[in-house]
């Protein structure tokens, strides 16, 4: 689940954090028309080309994949720039409570599509 792996970097190094969302941008996991229709992005790759070119493709999925980590990511390095010293000081605290909300979330996530 890469929006988990980006917002933890997100938390202790915001400015890291911006290469690892390049790098999940143009990678292979991750959901794609929205996140609450629970479709894998691998569904969408192997139909593309029935309906569209590997140009329009990639420009539409790129933007539909940062519709999805844009507003975690942006939150996270936000939090993790207000609170820097504070996450220095005891890194585990927010590591627990980050895992904490991505459990939780994740939770509601596949009581809601399951």
């Amino acid at each position: 689940m890469p929006d988990v792996l980006l917002t933890f970097v997100a938390l202790y190094t915001p400015r890291r954090s911006v290469k690892l969302l390049a790098f999940i941008l143009a990678g292979r996991s991750g959901r794609w028309n929205g996140p609450g229709n629970g479709i894998p992005y691998k569904v969408y790759c192997v139909q593309a080309s029935r309906y569209a070119n590997w140009g329009r493709f990639i420009a539409v999925s790129v933007l539909a994949r940062l519709e999805r980590f844009a507003p975690f990511w942006l939150a996270a390095s936000a939090l993790g720039m207000i609170f820097c010293e504070r996450i220095q000081r005891k890194p585990l605290i927010p590591a627990i409570a980050h895992l904490s909300l991505w459990i939780l979330g994740y939770a509601w996530y596949w009581s809601k599509i399951g």
